[in-house]
């Protein structure tokens, strides 16, 4: 599926250094698909953010990935007491 001009800009910042360094709050994930325009790198560098990149999943198919759903249970493992939703460093 390709998106058109007008979508891919809705959906995007102006300035997305300045949309993810105004992202104060922490623990945060992006998950990204291999085929993602927005890379790891960048949320690494502009934000406080975490991110992990599935080179093999599609955009879409991020939500039926296997292997992207335990890494996120993970790292809200990691990142959230299991008896509350409280957050661990903040």
């Amino acid at each position: 599926r390709e998106y058109s001009y007008r979508a891919a800009q809705s959906v995007m910042p102006d300035d997305y250094i300045e949309a993810l360094s105004a992202i104060d709050r922490r623990p945060f994930l992006t998950v990204l698909a291999g085929k993602s325009d927005l890379k790891a790198g960048a949320v690494r560098r502009h934000s406080k953010g975490d991110a992990i990149v599935f080179e093999e999943a599609s955009h879409d198919g991020l939500t039926h990935n296997k292997e992207s759903i335990n890494a996120v249970a993970q790292w809200m493992e990691k990142h959230f007491k299991p008896s509350n939703t409280t957050a661990k460093g903040t």
